[in-house]
């Protein structure tokens, strides 16, 4: 199964739909790339090719870790920001009694997000894993090799 090359995708998860660029490049087993959108370009490595399915996982990073947003998003936060701040505000939780809950403060690594994604001819669909958090889909087709 020929893996190399760029894919247009649009992605549907709980908090809408964004379009993705993936670029995909296989050596043996071993995939490599990045996943670029209205959230940023996130470069990946140690993904794998096995029979028909490829797997890899990228690292969102917390809002403040982020670039200036795109001309065209006004609140600086792509679909996958404002996840991450639906799961991080979640955590906090409500305070108990009259003291005021203690601030949680986000992880400075990120949260990874797991890709599975099959590769037919010039198609390309998949799914993506948030943890415990969510799922999401996609599906495009190969631009260029």
């Amino acid at each position: 199964m020929a893996v190399d090359g760029t894919y247009e995708v649009e992605a549907s998860m709980p908090g809408g739909t964004t379009n993705l660029s993936i670029l995909l490049k296989s050596r043996g087993l071993l995939v490599s790339g990045y996943v670029d959108g209205q959230f940023g370009k996130h470069e990946f490595s140690g993904g794998e090719k096995i029979r028909n399915e490829i797997t890899w996982t990228i690292l969102l990073k917390p809002a403040a870790e982020k670039e200036p947003p795109a001309s065209g998003n006004r609140s600086g936060k792509g679909i996958f920001g404002k996840i991450g701040d639906f799961i991080m505000d979640s955590l906090s939780g409500p305070s108990i009694g009259t003291l005021p809950a203690p601030k949680v403060k986000r992880p400075v690594a990120g949260m990874p997000v797991l890709f599975r994604a099959w590769i037919k001819n010039d198609t390309i669909t998949g799914e993506m894993e948030f943890g415990s958090y969510g799922t999401g889909r996609f599906s495009g087709t190969r631009v260029s090799e």
